[in-house]
């Protein structure tokens, strides 16, 4: 039997509980995903977050998700992504919402469309709380929760929940891209 398969997919526009886009973002780099004040999944330079020069400034929140593209022989648990741990800057900081909303091969209930300069703290109905990707790490990853029957993903089309992932940037930030950086998922297969 062969090992499951999945790709990294985010979801983009559209309206809240029915996203207007969802692109796999394996194919798109590196990198693969860039924060920006634009909702889409465009690797480009349009669209930067401004250098404030007070209160920080923000990115429209990435929601993502990862879909099984091969089948495990048996099922697939015990989801988790984690960063490379690698800090931009102080004065650059990427913050993982602490819960995982809802999404599933049937339902995309926890979508929420990115608001402009918001924090999902206040504008995402289901994150109360953020936790600094960076604390992420191979040996502390985030745990992801599966809405599929059983809490498993066991067959193609398949996903975990949402992963929502913001940028903030403070008035100490230089200009500039940044270096890319690095999420992983892990999973249990059986």
């Amino acid at each position: 039997m062969a090992a499951a398969t999945f790709e990294t997919f985010l979801d983009t526009a559209g309206a809240e509980n029915a996203p207007g886009a969802s692109i796999s973002i394996d194919a798109l780099g590196p990198p693969m995903l860039r924060f920006k004040r634009a909702d889409n999944s465009t690797i480009d330079n349009a669209d930067p977050i401004p250098i404030p020069a007070g209160a920080d400034n923000y990115s429209r929140w990435k929601s993502i998700y990862l879909k099984c593209t091969g089948a495990p022989s048996l099922q697939v648990d015990n989801l988790r992504v984690y960063s490379d741990g690698g800090i931009w800057a102080a004065s650059i900081l990427v913050d993982v919402g602490d819960e995982t909303p809802v999404h599933n091969s049937g339902a995309t209930t926890g979508y929420d469309v990115a608001d402009v300069n918001a924090t999902m703290v206040g504008a995402h109905t289901d994150i109360t709380g953020i936790t600094s990707w960076y604390l992420a790490v191979v040996g502390a990853p985030k745990a992801v929760s599966i809405s599929e029957a059983g809490a498993i993903i066991n067959a193609i089309g398949e996903t975990s929940n949402y992963v929502v992932l913001q940028m903030h940037v403070t008035n100490a930030a230089a200009p500039g891209d940044l270096a890319n950086s690095t999420g992983t998922w892990k999973y249990d297969e059986i």
